[in-house]
Formats: C-alpha cells, sequence, structure tokens
C-alpha cells in the first residue's frame, strides 16, 4: 500500500517533467494526464443526482513514461500548494464548476 500524502517538495508537474525529460516527452506526458483527468471527471459526473463540485487525481509515472491513476479524492489537499505559484486554480476551479452548475441545471 503507498501513502501519496507524504512529500518532500512540491512542485508544478511540468516544471518537473521539463528538468526530466525532453520537450517532447514532457509536453505528451502533460498531455496524457490533462486527458486522463477530464475523462475522470466525465466519469465522476456521470452521476446527475450527486456532484462532488472538486476532486483531485493522484498519479505515478511508470518506467515507460506512462501515466497510472493511484486513486481520486474528494476532498483534495489544497495546503499542499502554498508554497507555490499559479496556486489560485485551485481554489478558482470550483468555484468556476458551480457556477457551470448553476448555468445549465444538475
Amino acid at each position: 500500500m503507498f501513502n501519496t500524502s507524504i512529500y518532500d517538495k512540491v512542485c508544478l508537474s511540468q516544471d518537473l517533467f521539463n528538468q526530466l525529460y525532453s520537450p517532447d516527452t514532457a509536453d505528451r506526458i502533460t498531455r496524457s494526464i490533462h486527458d486522463l483527468s477530464l475523462r475522470c471527471a466525465e466519469i465522476m459526473d456521470e452521476n446527475n443526482t450527486y456532484h462532488l463540485g472538486e476532486f483531485s487525481v493522484d498519479f505515478a509515472l511508470d518506467n515507460k513514461e506512462r501515466a497510472w491513476i493511484i486513486e481520486l479524492n474528494g476532498k483534495p489537499q489544497k495546503t499542499l500548494y502554498n508554497s507555490i505559484g499559479k496556486q489560485s486554480a485551485v481554489y478558482m476551479r470550483p468555484m468556476q464548476y458551480a457556477h457551470y452548475l448553476c448555468k445549465h441545471g444538475s
């Protein structure tokens, strides 16, 4: 069993990928994680009677640079993003989703 809540340092995934991989590989991995995250959201949102409003997806990369989903968290731990820039999206996305639900019904 793994605990994904333990960390030494928090950084943006794109910054880490750019350090570890070529630009093309970093972009491919980022797109893959983005696409998987969107698909998770679509699946979670298929239940029209209950909306989480926000969740996070924990990923791992294997030795072939493929992204694997470890877990989905219904209540993401936002405080770990306090030390990095661009953290406003962490707080804005749930509000944007709520706005979307208000306009399009639930």
